[in-house]
């Protein structure tokens, strides 16, 4: 075991941001830079030029950062990556917000980054694993039962911490675990709905109409049902998705704007009561994420609503508070992910070494 505690340069990358910072052991983390992605997300939309350019933006911030710090001997370095990959294995399997619907199963990200920096080893995790991780440490007081953290982001995704055995349980095979964003739903205004496809290239997608990037990118057909449900509503002069003018909207009653966030919120919501269904040993829910925090507090309230009208079965007719208690929004922490992708390393990977 080792049990020296070094510093670690760590990176968080998402679709939309790149942070850089550096973690010293002791649940401290600083953020040194934040560097817009190349990504599917920011328009790029060759994807392995993008992984060029991925693996270049890493490269610089190691070597301006070995350059100003002279005395400092970096051997590991942490990444928090937003991609769907192999937990066991590291294994890069997907990203829609970073390359779009391309493949990435011949993208060794860990290989490419030690052919540069050979006396560096790179240890990837899941983004939302290191989010996850970071919220245990910092703003869970549960210490049994399982904690779920459901991101909304660029895209969407959510794990689960097993407080019992200390682990969030993967896949045996493939390695994965809490791919929601993937899954297939239809949101409905007024009994009606619309096709919406995912940056991963499938059809009726959670991300695809309930993402900040879905959002974005399906804003007309969302305001095309609204105002056949609402012809009067403000909604009619937003060319484009805007989350101020959505709240504005709402704090104005605008019928319309209320419609589209029970809408977005739906298929959320639904998809909890079916966790909590299928996992009674849920004991908190933690919700985060830029679109998230962009639309409250009228996300949690619509999701609320939501949540307290369908109910769970049997349950919320004895308890109608056991829901709207177990979900928490955790606002957005610039360093979560790579202060999660530390811990990700230490506890995880640096013990058994």
């Amino acid at each position: 075991m080792n049990n020296a505690i070094e510093s670690l340069l760590t990176f968080d990358i998402g679709g939309t941001w790149t942070r850089f910072g550096i973690d010293d052991g002791f649940a401290e983390c600083k953020l040194l830079d934040r560097i817009a992605t190349p990504s599917y997300a920011n328009g790029e939309q060759n994807s392995e030029h993008s992984r060029a350019e991925l693996i270049q933006l890493i490269r610089d911030q190691i070597d301006r950062f070995t350059q100003h710090n002279h005395n400092t001997t970096i051997q590991n370095v942490a990444i928090s990556l937003g991609a769907a990959l192999n937990g066991n294995t590291g294994t890069i399997y997907f990203s829609g917000p970073l390359w779009g619907s391309s493949r990435s199963d011949n993208f060794d990200f860990s290989l490419e980054l030690k052919h540069i920096f050979p006396a560096i080893t790179f240890h990837i995790v899941n983004d939302i694993t290191a989010h996850l991780l970071w919220y245990i440490r910092k703003n869970s007081n549960i210490n049994s039962g399982k904690t779920v953290l459901i991101t909304l982001s660029t895209g969407i995704g959510c794990r689960t911490f097993d407080h019992d055995s200390k682990s969030i349980p993967l896949d045996a095979d493939f390695g994965i675990q809490g791919e929601i964003g993937h899954l297939p739903t239809t949101p409905t205004i007024n009994g009606r709905s619309f096709e919406a496809v995912c940056d991963c290239g499938g059809e009726n997608h959670l991300s695809a109409f309930c993402s900040g990037s879905g959002v974005v990118k399906h804003w007309q057909q969302y305001r095309n049902l609204i105002l056949q449900a609402t012809p009067n509503s403000a909604i009619r002069d937003l060319s484009s998705f805007d989350s101020q003018t959505i709240n504005m909207l709402i704090r104005d009653n605008d019928a319309g704007a209320k419609l589209f966030i029970a809408a977005l919120v739906q298929p959320i919501g639904n998809l909890i009561l079916t966790m909590l269904t299928m996992e009674p040993a849920i004991k908190e829910i933690a919700l985060t994420g830029g679109l998230l925090e962009s639309l409250q507090p009228n996300y949690l309230c619509a999701l609320q609503t939501h949540l307290n009208k369908a109910g769970l079965y049997i349950i919320s007719d004895f308890d109608r508070s056991r829901v709207p208690n177990l979900i928490h929004v955790t606002p957005e922490c610039p360093v979560a992910g790579m202060g999660g992708a530390a811990m990700y390393y230490r506890e995880f990977i640096g013990n058994k070494q």
